[in-house]
């Protein structure tokens, strides 16, 4: 540990300030210096005496004053003449101030118009004639021009007459008048406001005060002036107090004022029946109070408001005051004069009484007045001098002594004829900021050293630093001795300080606070100890132990750092000699054997109540009783111990009697203990179980409680704490160890188990609203791309509901935790909008005819506004997924499409062609109401005129189900008011034939008796009870278990046997419904359709006609056959009897078996079951033609429909149950399989995604997009009809990495709506030459080969973009060849077979993009047959005559990177480029009328700032980037020095611009790209070095020292190439030298032949 650090350990504070002296002495010194030089720069002079003069008057006379008047100076004198009145030249004269080697003269002079003019003489001569008293006061030249001289007319100075006159410019002196009063003012004395003190003000309480700005208050009280910091009416303690004349006076009674300067407040206090007006100035740093009267008669603040001064001294901000000795009652202020340099100020106070003027003068640097100059009359000449004079008596006399003094007060114009040349550092600040600087450095080093270091002080010190050092931007420079580095090493230690110090004063606090307790403590101990009154052995000890603890305590006192030592050895010698006092004085009482008896009988006592004691808190008493015995009988042994006793046997005894108490207290210790753990054991058992259940049922409540997994932590925690309680009161007892322990675990794992659910369920309920908001962003983007005014467009990003949901939704992710996809959706969000914005302006510069054509340079081309989408399509005889755009097909193969071939067609869920829209709608919403118990309401609906409102509200909520309303909500309310009617006529009826007829068949051929029982009595409850309540649950139930017995009858009848008796689908259930609803009614009758009645006795009555009704009846009852084969004779003679028809059928024969056929079944049935079963027959049911149907299906035939109820349930309900299931599952498969195929296509990879930092610039309009589109024209062909069809072509890219070939391509692929298949170069690599992927060598490059192959495969509508090419193997590279010539074919390989690709007039485009050099350094170079069929562009660059838009897209690529240019961007590029003009300085004045935007004053500032520091980076980069091109190029033969790999690309020029910050400097800027290129060089390992020393040399930032080490690099790298070869080929190295020596010769060869020829230019020489 070094000395410095064991100094902080010991006294860090002491160190520190110790430092900040040292510190603020450098600062002072530097300052000095400065000041110096400042002084050498623009002149300067003290304060000091040039000389004496004086001056002689013809009459002796009192001067009283002096003025000067056009380069001469007026004497004014006072003369009392006995035999005659004064004239003019007696009291006044004119003089001339000269100088010579032998010091000044003042001789003389005249002074024409000032004292000859008649007028003059006249007035002056009526003066002294009519007031005998009358005395010149004073002279006065006004800073208006006039020249005044006041006589006193009157008793008082107030009485007074002027004579004036005025002083031209040239020094030409008019006389006036002598009526000047008007001019005769003075300014005003203060330069501020008083406030006065109000009743709003006062503040009541037990000493009430005056509330001054909540700063101080202020009292007149109690017989004193009392001034507090604290707004306490508790305490009348204050910071300053001083008496008053009345002590009874209230607190309304003083006239109080108050002003606040600065940090000081000002004071006015007039107590109560005083006449002498106090002021008081309070310093908020210091909380001092000081009384200075002079503040009354003038005050002014001293400029840069350092405090402020008046006649009698000065008070600055620092604290630093004086007072100057002298009276200054009654002095004015006259003027204040300052100085052309700004260092000093002259301040002029007058006294009319006696004529005295005091002159202070102020320096603002130094923050002084120098010694006041007292004088009668004073005159500043244009140069600075100042002549003075002072009256030393009231004597008149004839010689008068003069001062003539140097001062810095000269004239503007004097200063400016001697102001520097142009040149310095110092000129370019300027004399008045060096002045001010300065000044705040000698204010910084004031407080840096205060008298009495404070908190404030030090964080003043940290303002006044932190306030220079933003103030004067040149502080850091040289040429001002970097005043900025010691200002932030003062600030830093500083701030160092004021932790030291706050540690400092709370250590001392701590330790005044314990001094003061443990005195006033002492003091009531020892007043409390009185052994002359006890008579018990008792208080001895008591007092004893007392007195030991309290010796204990002060000796622990002095480990205290910050102790005041002295006083706390006063108290330890104060308890000490109590101590011994009390010593022997117990010794004295114990001299007597009954001393102890009392002792002894208090110890029984306490064994008594220790036996009677059943509770554990009255044993601790008992405890605490024996332990304070023990300890007073332990310090009576060490008192008697140590005592001198002269009798040694009285010694004795008394240790022997305090031996028997020791035993007797063992013995009661030791009952005390057993009783203890005996009681504590019974207690502990009841208390364990009440607190164990306890805890349980606070486990409870906290599980409850918990809602998030913090409050489960925060729960848990709680409890673990009430258990750690537990464990400290129970833990000694063994038996409650293992429930503790269990009962921990248990809390673990139950609140373990909780936050993990609120965990899942968290991140559940984030999953759904990130999906959730995905899904609205995909159409915020749609939506986005609508509009055609981007003030539309932010109008909806501000208001529309998608967005504010979208934002709500990033909030509650935020509330949820999951920052991290709030943010993601905040950022996709923003990028949404500007992808948004660039596309509208887009829209409007580059396309045409809508979105339909775009413009590329000369060539127009067809946009593609399809979004790439992979559907599922019929093609030949099955289905094919398919990418819309393309012309990728691919055939699905799977068996359950097959299935499901009758859904292919059907476009809706709710429509197939046997059920329309319309029925499907009208027919849910009645089931609904039947299975709800509802139908009612839907009547009531119908009656009231809602049932339309009703349908189109269910129409709207199943929206996937393509109702479009109007037309089917209309047409579904028609059906649905058309069912309800026949429903209401139908009774059960309305369930169809089929499914009646095998409910009766069910009930006439159950044999369970007991079955049939209770299912009649549940059904008979059941109905009662919807009757009464309505439609109950129980009732599903009943049909349930009906349709279940109905299942196990189908099965054990084999009712399937038969086909045509086989119940359909949904049958079962409709059957089970309807004997439900049979057996619920009162009566159990089976409904029977009037035309399966009719039906049945035709058939009996041409039966009875042709004697054969009786052989039927026979076999239908026959017991020999089965139910089936029953039913199917039944049916078959039905059908028979049908198809021949009878005369018995009324009506037409055709028509009427139409009209019976659908009753075939239940006719049938009738025949088996009769006199099977009760049967009531209804002809409520028929068929119902409704027209005016608006919707288009088969069913509905010219706006007609057919409707029968029967027929339409059983359909309709079919479909809902069985139809639309299946339809979902077929949606959903087809779901699954196309979301297999996206996932294996990859189909997100092939959206082009243009950067949200992408900028449309100039380079890109003016230059790439033309050059672009020429080579796609040929590429794609063009719109229009003059497009090419020889479609040929490939676009090769070649730029070093970060200029944007990448997103460029991405961003036309998009505005093209081509298709962009990007394959990356590196992941192919140089292993891959086929494009076949089974070759592949990894997965990555299997993967990019399936990219290649799939482009291929779609054919069309497909940018094919190959990047970074320079890794992969040329051999790759030339299977494109054919594909990039006429012939436009390729040979790929899709799923595993070969094809041959024929891409002719297709739009299918194909682009490559490298860099100059491959991953191993080395050039990398394209085949010469793909090169051939290329068009090549280096976007790096620069194209002929393109330079300026070149080198301004840097800047525009780099807007959206910097935080003050990125708005900007976002809203006018245009205006982007007005700032650039103002930022080039180009001359040409851009009005703020030419912006699109209202850019504030502050806005524009700071944009062309930034702008010109990117311009300046630019050069930079665009240096860079010139010389990495060059490098690259040139052959490693050639090359002189080592390649240049550094890159200036628009990737470094985003890095550097969002660092860039309009406060910069040029040095700050330089070293940010110092930083950059040493951060970019990391990569180039051994290559660092050189690379940034040239990068030095291209800047022209190479020291001397770098310069030297660049030339000896270069010359290395020089020779090594003239050796060549290894340093292991000694043959190749050996002629590398040899060939460096004869090339060597060659150049001296060239050299001799250069000079000769120079000297004989004819001559041949040849030089063997």
């Amino acid at each position: 540990m070094s000395d410095e650090q064991e100094a902080l350990e010991g006294g860090s504070y002491e160190v520190l300030r110790e430092r900040l002296a040292k510190q603020a002495e450098v600062l002072a010194e530097k300052a000095g210096r400065l000041n110096e030089r400042r002084q050498d720069v623009f002149g300067g002079s003290e304060l000091a005496i040039a000389g004496t003069t004086r001056v002689r008057t013809e009459n002796n006379c009192v001067p009283r004053d002096i003025v000067q008047v056009g380069g001469r100076l007026l004497f004014g004198f006072n003369v009392v003449l006995h035999l005659r009145e004064p004239t003019a030249a007696d009291v006044f004269s004119v003089h001339a101030l000269s100088e010579s080697a032998d010091g000044f003269e003042l001789d003389h002079g005249d002074a024409p118009g000032l004292l000859d003019h008649p007028d003059f003489l006249r007035e002056l001569e009526e003066l002294y004639r009519y007031y005998k008293k009358a005395r010149l006061i004073q002279l006065r030249m006004t800073e208006t021009g006039y020249l005044l001289a006041i006589f006193q007319i009157g008793e008082t100075v107030e009485d007074v007459r002027v004579f004036h006159w005025s002083v031209a410019p040239d020094g030409k002196i008019a006389y006036l008048g002598n009526r000047g009063e008007r001019h005769h003012v003075f300014p005003p004395s203060h330069d501020f406001a008083w406030t006065a003190i109000t009743r709003d003000d006062h503040v009541a309480g037990r000493y009430p005060h005056v509330n001054v700005d909540g700063a101080l208050f202020v009292e007149t009280l109690h017989g004193d002036l009392t001034i507090k910091v604290e707004d306490s009416t508790e305490s009348g303690e204050g910071v300053y107090r001083e008496p008053v004349e009345h002590q009874d006076q209230t607190l309304d009674d003083a006239e109080i004022a108050w002003a606040k300067v600065g940090g000081l407040y000002l004071l006015r206090v007039l107590p109560y029946r005083e006449t002498e007006t106090r002021y008081l100035v309070f310093d908020t740093r210091t909380h001092r109070v000081t009384r200075i009267d002079a503040i009354g008669e003038a005050c002014l603040r001293l400029p840069e408001d350092q405090g402020i001064i008046f006649p009698g001294g000065y008070y600055l901000q620092s604290g630093d005051t004086k007072i100057f000795e002298g009276d200054s009652a009654g002095l004015e202020l006259k003027r204040a004069i300052r100085s052309p340099n700004g260092e000093d100020v002259l301040y002029v106070f007058h006294r009319r009484e006696d004529g005295l003027y005091k002159l202070l003068p102020y320096n603002l640097i130094r923050k002084e007045v120098q010694n006041p100059i007292p004088c009668h009359g004073y005159s500043l000449f244009e140069d600075g001098k100042m002549v003075c004079f002072r009256v030393v008596g009231d004597e008149p006399v004839r010689v008068h002594p003069m001062q003539v003094w140097q001062t810095p007060f000269s004239s503007v114009e004097h200063a400016d004829r001697a102001a520097p040349a142009e040149g310095g550092y110092l000129t370019k600040i300027g004399n008045a900021e060096l002045v001010r600087g300065i000044s705040d450095a000698y204010t910084v080093r004031r407080l840096a050293t205060p008298e009495t270091p404070s908190r404030q002080g030090f964080e003043d010190l940290i303002a006044a630093c932190n306030r220079t050092l933003d103030t004067y931007h040149w502080l850091g420079h040289a040429d001002v001795s970097n005043l900025g580095e010691t200002l932030h090493g003062l600030r830093q230690t500083a701030e160092l300080v004021i932790d030291e110090f706050e540690k400092v004063e709370t250590i001392r606090g701590r330790a005044a606070s314990a001094l003061k307790d443990a005195r006033e403590t002492q003091t009531e101990l020892l007043r409390t100890l009185r052994p002359q009154e006890w008579k018990a052995v008792g208080k001895y000890m008591e007092a004893l132990t007392a007195l030991r603890k309290r010796r204990g305590h002060l000796i622990t006192l002095r480990e205290l750092r910050y102790m005041d030592l002295a006083a706390l050895t006063a108290l330890e010698e104060e308890a000490t000699e109590r101590f011994e006092q009390i010593s022997r004085a117990a010794v004295e009482f114990l001299l007597d054997p009954a001393s102890l008896a009392p002792l002894k009988k208090r110890i029984e006592e306490v064994l008594a109540k220790i036996e009677a004691a059943d509770k554990g808190a009255a044993l601790k008493e008992l405890e605490a009783e024996v332990t304070s015995i023990g300890d007073g009988l332990d310090v009576l042994s060490e008192v008697v111990g140590g005592l001198q006793v002269e009798d040694a046997t009285a010694r004795t005894q008394i240790l022997e009697r305090i031996g028997e108490v020791y035993a007797q207290l063992n013995r009661v210790r030791a009952s005390l203990a057993n009783r203890k753990r005996e009681v504590l054991t019974r207690e502990g058992r009841a208390e364990f179980s009440a607190q164990f259940a306890l805890l349980g049922q606070a486990v409870q409540s906290a599980l409850a409680r918990c809602e998030t997994p913090e409050q489960c932590d925060e729960q848990l925690s709680r409890l673990m704490v009430q258990l750690e309680e537990l464990e400290a009161r129970f833990g000694e007892l063994e038996e409650f160890v293992g429930d503790l322990a269990t009962k921990r675990e248990e809390i673990y794992e139950a609140f373990g188990g909780k936050k993990q659910l609120l965990l899942d369920e968290r991140q559940r309920r984030a999953g759904t609203l990130v999906t959730a908001a995905e899904r609205i962003l995909e159409g915020v983007g749609r939506r986005a791309r609508t509009f055609a005014d981007a003030d539309a467009l932010n109008a909806w990003f501000a208001s529309d509901a998608m967005v504010l949901k979208l934002r709500d939704l990033v909030e509650r992710l935020q509330e949820l935790g999951d920052s991290v996809h709030a943010e993601e959706l905040a950022s996709k969000l923003k990028t949404a909008r500007q992808d948004a914005l660039r596309t509208l302006r887009d829209k409007q510069d580059l396309f045409e005819d809508g979105d339909s054509i775009i413009k590329l340079g000369r060539h127009r081309f067809g946009v593609n506004t399809q979004a790439l989408e992979l559907t599922i399509v019929p093609r030949g005889e099955g289905l094919a997924f398919h990418l819309t755009g393309s012309d990728f097909y691919q055939l699905i193969d799977d068996p359950r499409l097959v299935e499901m071939k009758d859904l292919w067609d059907q476009p809706l869920i709710s429509e197939s062609p046997h059920v329309y829209r319309g029925e499907l709608l009208a027919a849910t919403i009645l089931f609904r109401a039947e299975r709800d118990g509802t139908v009612g309401a839907l009547h009531e609906a119908v009656r009231e005129g809602r049932l339309a409102a009703l349908v189109r509200g269910e129409a709207q909520q199943r929206y996937d189900e393509g109702y479009d309303r109007g037309v089917h909500d209309s047409d579904a309310t028609r059906i649905l008011e058309k069912l309800l009617a026949m429903e209401s006529t139908a009774g059960l009826l309305r369930f169809p034939p089929q499914p009646r007829a095998l409910a009766c068949l069910f009930w006439a051929a159950c044999k369970d008796d007991r079955l049939r029982g209770r299912l009649q009595r549940v059904g008979a409850s059941l109905g009662r009870l919807s009757r009464t309540f309505g439609r109950s649950a129980a009732v599903s139930e009943l049909e349930a278990e009906i349709e279940s017995a109905l299942g196990r009858f189908v099965e054990a009848e084999q009712l399937g046997r038969d086909p045509r008796h086989a119940p359909a689908e949904g049958e079962v259930t409709l059957a089970s419904r309807y004997l439900a609803a049979e057996l619920m009614r009162e009566a159990l009758r089976f409904t029977t359709s009037a035309e399966a009645v009719e039906l049945k006795d035709a058939l009996w009555h041409d039966l009875e006609k042709k004697n054969a009704r009786r052989l039927l009846e026979d076999e239908l009852k026959s017991a020999d056959v089965d139910l089936v084969d029953r039913l199917s004779l039944a049916r078959a003679w039905i059908e028979a009897f049908l198809s021949r028809g009878s005369d018995s059928m009324a009506g037409p024969d055709a028509a009427r078996r139409e009209e019976l056929a659908p009753s075939l079944e239940e006719a049938a049935t009738l025949l088996v079951t009769e006199g099977l079963i009760a049967r009531e027959t209804s002809a409520a049911l028929g068929t119902v033609q409704l027209d005016g149907l608006l919707g288009q299906h088969p069913r509905v035939e010219g706006g007609a429909m057919t409707l029968r109820l029967d027929e339409l349930l059983e359909r309709l309900d079919r479909f809902v149950h069985h139809h639309m299931p299946r339809y979902r599952a077929y949606r959903e498969l087809r779901h699954q399989l196309a979301e297999r195929e996206k996932r294996k296509l990859r189909l997100g990879e092939l959206m082009p995604r243009v950067l949200s930092s992408f900028v449309r610039n100039r380079l890109i309009d003016e230059v790439y997009l033309p050059m672009i589109g020429d080579n796609l024209a040929k590429q794609i062909g063009t719109a229009g009809a003059d497009a090419r069809t020889d479609r040929m072509g490939l676009l090769l890219l070649i730029s070093p990495p970060g200029y944007g070939k990448t997103t460029l391509m991405e961003y036309i692929a998009s505005q093209l709506g081509l298709v962009f298949v990007k394959v990356n170069g590196p992941s192919l690599g140089h292993a891959v030459t086929s494009i076949d992927p089974a070759e592949a060598p990894n997965a990555t490059a299997r993967q990019e080969v399936d990219k290649i192959n799939l482009a291929l495969e779609m054919g069309n509508n497909v940018m094919l973009y190959l990047d970074d090419i320079q890794h992969t193997h040329p051999e790759l590279l030339q299977k494109f060849i054919s594909l990039c010539d006429g012939q436009r074919r390729i040979e790929g390989v899709w799923n595993g077979e070969t094809r041959t690709y024929d891409l002719r007039g297709k739009r299918f485009c194909v682009i490559m993009a490298g860099n100059p050099y491959t991953e191993s350094g080395d050039k990398f170079q394209i085949p010469d047959m793909l090169a051939n069929r290329a068009d090549t562009y280096n976007l790096g660059d620069i194209l002929e005559g393109k330079g300026e838009q070149f080198a301004l897209s840097y800047v525009e690529n780099a807007l959206t990177s910097n935080p003050t240019l990125g708005p900007i961007a976002t809203r006018s590029l245009d205006d982007v480029h007005r700032f650039v003009k103002m930022a080039q300085g180009s001359g040409d004045e851009v009005a703020s009328s030419a912006f699109e935007h209202d850019w504030s004053a502050v806005e524009s500032q700071e944009a062309v700032s930034v702008l010109q520091k990117l311009l300046q980076v630019q050069a930079v980069l665009s240096r860079v980037n010139a010389e990495y091109i060059r490098s690259a190029s040139m052959e490693d033969d050639y090359r002189t020095e080592p390649p240049f790999k550094l890159q200036g690309s628009y990737r470094n020029m985003n890095k550097l611009a969002e660092k860039v910050v309009s406060a910069m400097n040029d040095e700050e800027l330089e070293r940010l790209l110092d930083d950059h290129y040493r951060g970019e060089s990391q990569t180039l390992t051994t290559g660092a070095e050189q690379n940034l020393l040239k990068l030095a040399e291209m800047r022209g930032r190479l020291s001397a020292e770098q310069k030297a080490r660049w030339d000896e690099i270069k010359r290395e790298y020089k020779r090594l190439k003239t050796m060549g070869g290894g340093e292991d080929d000694p043959v190749t190295r050996v002629t590398g030298t040899l060939s460096g020596l004869g090339r060597q010769l060659d150049e001296i060869n060239r050299s001799i032949r250069d000079v000769a020829e120079r000297i004989v230019p004819d001559a041949d020489y040849e030089l063997e």
